[in-house]
């Protein structure tokens, strides 16, 4: 492998690692082409700094920002461009120091999973298969009963709250349950003491 090969690769893996990156490309912030933005992310960050010598850190984490902003309508504001325009600003350093062991060693510790190099849209995963998704993880979630007794019928609200008041928490009306736009609110009670 040729030493900008190496380069490219490790930046591929760490963009490709970068969570903020992962979620924008999943949602398709970017739009329809945001999987190719990503990739010419990589592309664009290896020939801006092998054209430069004096990009630091600070300069590539306002860089990355920008791009975010711009291509991926995303405002990261996590820490992590500071922690992914190090990385990236060290192993260019090794890259340019002809430190490709070191360099070679670091990209194969970095986990090789990611959104970005999953499969392309259209290759099994539909909208379709996403809505089945979410209505089966619903109905899994609404079978679920709040106690241990499986004789008490799981939907009755009167017997949710009556369970929930014996675990020492406040009684839930079924006004607060479920209001009429679907939506469950959950207020903080008193518990009962003991005496």
């Amino acid at each position: 492998m040729s030493a900008f090969s190496l380069f490219y690769k490790s930046i591929e893996a760490v963009l490709h690692n970068w969570t903020a990156l992962q979620l924008a490309v999943a949602h398709s912030s970017g739009g329809a082409q945001s999987r190719e933005k990503a990739e010419w992310l990589v592309g664009a960050t290896e020939q801006w700094l092998t054209e430069n010598n004096d990009v630091d850190s600070l300069e590539l984490e306002e860089f990355l920002e920008d791009v975010m902003s711009s291509e991926f309508n995303a405002i990261v504001d996590d820490g992590s461009l500071a922690e992914v325009a190090s990385k990236i600003c060290q192993f260019c350093g090794w890259f340019k120091n002809s430190q490709l062991e070191k360099l070679n060693a670091a990209v194969d510790k970095l986990p090789k999973g990611s959104v970005l190099t999953s499969s392309q849209p259209g290759e099994g995963d539909s909208d379709d298969d996403l809505s089945m998704d979410d209505s089966n993880m619903m109905n899994h979630m609404n079978a679920l009963e709040l106690s241990k007794d499986t004789e008490k019928p799981a939907h009755s609200a009167d017997s949710n709250s009556s369970n929930l008041e014996e675990n020492g928490v406040a009684k839930v009306d079924a006004e607060q349950m479920e209001e009429d736009d679907g939506w469950t609110t959950v207020t903080k009670g008193k518990k009962k003491r003991g005496g």
